[in-house]
């Protein structure tokens, strides 16, 4: 066979569906989602762009409007709602974003999605998700572990994700910001327990210090400023779009 110069170009559209089929290494009961394809010319190599939710820490998407941190969003929590029982996955949400997330409340694995209008109850809201890494915690000191994926090995445990969308959204109301600084708390601590926080931003500097710090994994999206790649993920890209 001739072999090629170049590998053939990307599909414009990539449905997730036929991603999923087409790499079945992920299968049901994996914590581990696709995303998309990465195609890195340089090196001449096309691969799939994977998330293992069970490893990673928590996670801040960047990008400005319009670039897909919704969808991006959706696709892993629709990704891991198919790949698991409600008894391996729980699910809380702050939409102040487009509202997408309302699809999910009628699944078993949805604990509660709130909107803008819901202000009153963000409190309720971050003391749920507050006791629940205090009682895994109790949990983890019973079991002698101090990872999420040594106590699932004893015990089955669900990862519980604490999703953001448009974390802006929140901190522009008096109470959501008063509570920024609990969140960083809570964020800091929660991804060895397995409750991870995905938190979607137009910029960087939307997150006060202490969540910039507190949050481990970012994907940085499209950027109008090309050093805004830098500032996201710290390196310098030697290719920007």
């Amino acid at each position: 066979q001739v072999r090629q110069l170049c590998q053939p170009e990307l599909e414009k559209k990539l449905d997730l569906e036929t991603l999923r089929s087409n790499l079945p290494d992920v299968g049901e009961e994996s914590m581990t989602v696709r995303l998309g394809m990465v195609d890195d010319p340089e090196n001449q190599q096309q691969f799939p762009l994977e998330l293992d939710m069970a490893a990673c820490q928590n996670l801040l998407i960047v990008g400005e409007a319009g670039s897909g941190k919704t969808s991006m969003l959706q696709s892993i929590l629709y990704s891991l709602t198919q790949q698991l029982t409600a008894q391996d996955l729980h699910f809380y949400a702050l939409d102040y974003s487009a509202r997408m997330m309302k699809m999910y409340t009628p699944l078993p694995h949805c604990g509660a999605v709130l909107y803008e209008e819901d202000i009153g109850l963000l409190d309720a809201f971050f003391d749920t998700v507050g006791q629940i890494i205090e009682e895994r915690k109790k949990l983890f000191t019973e079991l002698e572990v101090d990872n999420f994926e040594s106590a699932r090995s004893v015990k089955r445990l669900p990862l519980v994700l604490v999703l953001i969308d448009n974390y802006s959204g929140m901190t522009a109301t008096k109470k959501g910001d008063s509570l920024s600084y609990t969140l960083a708390d809570m964020v800091k601590e929660s991804a060895a327990y397995g409750v991870k926080f995905l938190i979607t931003a137009n910029r960087l500097g939307d997150l006060n210090s202490r969540m910039k710090r507190a949050v481990g994994d970012r994907i940085c999206l499209y950027q109008a400023d090309k050093y805004g790649y830098t500032d996201v993920l710290g390196v310098k890209p030697g290719y920007t779009p």
